[in-house]
């Protein structure tokens, strides 16, 4: 049943019933903690505030009980905790303030995706599409953007730049693509 979406109501419910008396950061503001190979099961992440929080080499991060945040979604826990994330589809995904810190994100796709307030620092973002990817206040520090597409993203001047590694961008998409 592990990984099968008709059955993550039954984990769900277990994860709920293991949380009580579990750590809780209900409704905290968890900005910049760094959680690194800290174990996490039956945690309560519930309307926490998840800003750069940083998940590397969490255990059972799996295991915790994460409302509406970003941590709901498997593939997005598997990227937090090992930094891989090559390939991987991230379209229209709300991943505001996610901390992707020296991630491998070759030829991930964020088109539509927010990644507002996000740590994008050191990541390899090598011909990543980020297509109307809204990035207002993102730190792309270091990163690396060869390649990249980045048709109609949305940056600000609070968008981060500084020392990233770029040799050429693409500005529109393929036609083969579907938006």
């Amino acid at each position: 049943m592990e990984g099968d979406e008709k059955y993550s109501w039954i984990q769900n419910i277990a994860i709920a019933f293991a949380a009580i008396g579990g750590t809780s950061f209900r409704s905290a503001d968890l900005t910049d903690v760094n959680f690194t190979a800290a174990t996490l099961k039956s945690t309560d992440f519930r309307k926490a505030i998840l800003i750069r929080t940083c998940f590397n080499k969490t255990i059972k991060l799996d295991f915790v009980r994460p409302g509406t945040t970003y941590l709901q979604k498997a593939q997005v826990l598997s990227v937090l905790k090992t930094g891989v994330g090559q390939d991987s589809n991230f379209h229209r995904e709300n991943l505001s303030g996610i901390n992707f810190k020296r991630a491998n994100l070759i030829d991930a796709s964020f088109i539509g995706a927010d990644l507002s307030q996000a740590n994008l620092q050191d990541a390899d973002l090598s011909r990543a599409k980020l297509v109307q990817a809204q990035l207002n206040g993102t730190d792309l520090t270091g990163a690396t953007l060869t390649g990249a597409y980045i048709q109609d993203w949305g940056i600000t001047t609070d968008t981060k730049f500084d020392g990233v590694r770029c040799e050429y961008v693409y500005m529109r998409l393929p036609t083969a693509y579907n938006i």
